[in-house]
């Protein structure tokens, strides 16, 4: 039987203690593996920002196409906590515990106070959330942001001159923090123009934050270059499309995931979704972000831009997908359907097969990939000779036997330099760096036939290689 609750706008004392247990929860589950699974290799990228001073650390995220709002606060935080897997890292959790704690009051509002564990506990539990917090990326602050904007609009409370305000700066934040701000932050919009057109207020502020980017922009176009955020992605296919609110659940572990899994998660999760916007109201306000977001991924891939395949830029829809599944389970029990309590276990089994997946098998990291594929001799090779001097045409993350350095671009590699298959870094550099004259190493026949403009290498358990053109030295 479901307990009937007011609602509230303000939260009672009583929901201070539910958030707390979960806060302890997130924490034991995700604080205490933070350096479980090795660096993953844009992490490297972070680590490189922070060790430059405070404008040459703006520059080069720019030049790279990276706004540079969570590099700058990372960059403050190590001052503070140090070095390390878990200082790196910790940041991102902590904005992850954010969006988990903005999860349970957007949903107590809408719901009662067992929905509302219900629903922070299973965005706790999806892959995707476990992993976006568990890597020194900015993914968890841009999803903390845009849930924040979203708890704003959907209070119960008359807005005021410094809540708009706050919506800006909130909006604006969203946009120096990540590029995938540019989808998320124009479906909200259009999500509250349509289905709360009397809070029209708010779309008038998030424009006028926006508008707080463009200078940056206009400065740094590199910015605006999502091709060339992307351009490791396969082409967007139908399956892609139909699975994609799989993806958000699962993550980049959809591809060990039965056919028939996949079918049925996606099924329920639109099938929820669906009841939540046929009940119109303030539902339908997350409904619509969700599919906004749902058919910008979908747009997007007919302009061969494969978003939908990197779940992490849709972090704020996966916050969405879990309210919307919350509230139309809360629905179904006040009706006393007995699906209700079916729909919630067959979404709580999925989540937790999505983190059995997460764990058995961490994110696909190029290092601990590349040392299976030695493993399994799938890569062989002889050391790698540089025969002439080059000029490493990007930034170059080394990492081997725990430990990390990097080589920004332009480093000159001498003639006679040596880099070993056996050394993870030295198979990453040879596919990464060199023309195939300068590289003695075996890659895969069907690989090459599958990519004949070599542009990239898709390994085996979603590994993915960048090539980029080599610069000789004068």
């Amino acid at each position: 039987m479901t307990t009937k609750c007011s609602t509230p706008d303000v939260l009672e004392r009583a929901d201070l203690i539910c958030p707390a247990l979960i806060a302890c929860a997130y924490l034991a589950l995700v604080g205490a593996t933070l350096d479980w699974h090795g660096y993953w290799s844009d992490e490297f990228h972070t680590i490189h920002a922070v060790e430059l001073s405070w404008s040459e650390l703006i520059a080069e995220r720019a030049s790279r196409g990276h706004p540079p709002l969570f590099f700058l606060l990372e960059k403050m935080w190590i001052a503070l906590a140090g070095s390390g897997e878990t200082a790196y890292r910790s940041l991102p959790m902590i904005f992850g515990l954010g969006s988990v704690l903005l999860t349970y009051v957007i949903a107590r509002r809408e719901t009662d106070r067992r929905t509302a564990c219900f629903a922070s506990l299973l965005l706790v539990a999806t892959a995707t959330q476990l992993m976006i917090c568990q890597l020194a990326r900015s993914y968890t602050l841009l999803q903390m942001l845009v849930t924040c904007q979203a708890a704003l609009i959907l209070s119960k409370r008359p807005p005021t001159a410094r809540i708009w305000l706050a919506y800006a700066l909130l909006t604006a934040a969203a946009l120096y923090t990540h590029g995938a701000a540019l989808v998320a932050v124009p479906c909200q919009l259009l999500a509250t123009a349509v289905a709360l057109p009397k809070k029209w207020r708010f779309v008038v502020s998030g424009i006028l934050g926006a508008a707080l980017y463009v200078p940056f922009l206009y400065f740094f176009p590199r910015l605006e270059d999502i091709e060339f955020h992307v351009a490791w992605a396969p082409s967007a296919t139908w399956v892609a499309v139909l699975r994609f609110p799989a993806l958000l659940l699962f993550g980049r572990h959809l591809a060990f995931t039965p056919a028939i899994v996949q079918a049925v998660a996606a099924a329920l999760i639109v099938g929820l979704v669906l009841l939540a916007l046929w009940h119109g109201d303030r539902a339908s306000f997350l409904g619509l972000q969700w599919l906004f977001a749902w058919a910008a991924a979908a747009a997007a891939g007919g302009f061969g831009i494969g978003i939908i395949h990197v779940e992490r830029y849709f972090a704020p829809a996966l916050v969405c997908q879990v309210l919307l599944i919350a509230i139309s389970v809360h629905r179904l029990a006040d009706k006393r359907r007995p699906i209700a309590g079916a729909a919630a276990g067959a979404l709580a089994a999925l989540a937790l097969l999505s983190t059995g997946l997460y764990f058995v098998l961490p994110p696909s990291t190029p290092w601990r990939e590349m040392a299976a594929l030695i493993e399994e001799r799938r890569i062989s090779g002889e050391a790698v000779v540089v025969a002439s001097p080059r000029v490493l045409a990007t930034p170059f993350a080394h990492y081997y036997d725990g430990q990390a350095t990097f080589l920004p671009g332009g480093t000159v590699l001498p003639e006679g330099s040596v880099f070993r298959p056996e050394s993870v870094v030295g198979i990453w550099l040879c596919l990464r760096e060199f023309d195939d004259e300068a590289v003695s190493l075996a890659v895969p026949a069907d690989l090459r036939a599958r990519f004949p403009h070599v542009t990239r290498f898709v390994m085996p358990r979603g590994a993915v290689l960048h090539l980029t053109p080599v610069q000789r030295a004068p």
